[in-house]
């Protein structure tokens, strides 16, 4: 029975998992208003990483990184959000053949700047 013990790894390895759910749970109820994506996904990185060095509580940790990073992410996601929409758009309803290298381009854009952004 030592794998039940507090300090096995199989035991921290449950308690980052169910962590990751918290997290997970917390994400979506804080993202249902659409324009709070933005800081809901740098608070999760945040509380994912601090969880992970050991620091407080996960909705402690998750709601201060919310809080603070609110305004800066929201603007951040508003950018990006129109932007995606735009190249969604693009994709579904402009069909135009010579469009299709700017759409691939604009859209590995996209990806690699949300990336940039939010890691």
């Amino acid at each position: 029975m030592k794998f039940l013990s507090p300090d096995s790894g199989f035991m921290r390895g449950l308690s980052d998992a169910v962590d990751a759910i918290w997290i997970n749970i917390l994400m979506l109820v804080t993202s249902i208003p659409i324009i709070t994506i933005g800081a809901a996904l740098t608070a999760g990185h945040d509380a994912a990483r601090r969880s992970l060095a050991g620091e407080g509580t996960v909705t402690r940790n998750y709601f201060t990184a919310f809080r603070s990073n609110f305004v800066k992410a929201t603007g951040y996601w508003l950018i990006f959000g129109i932007a995606g929409a735009i190249s969604v758009y693009s994709w579904i309803v402009l069909q135009i053949t010579p469009l299709l290298i700017p759409k691939f381009a604009l859209s590995i854009v996209w990806v690699i700047g949300f990336e940039w952004i939010w890691a």
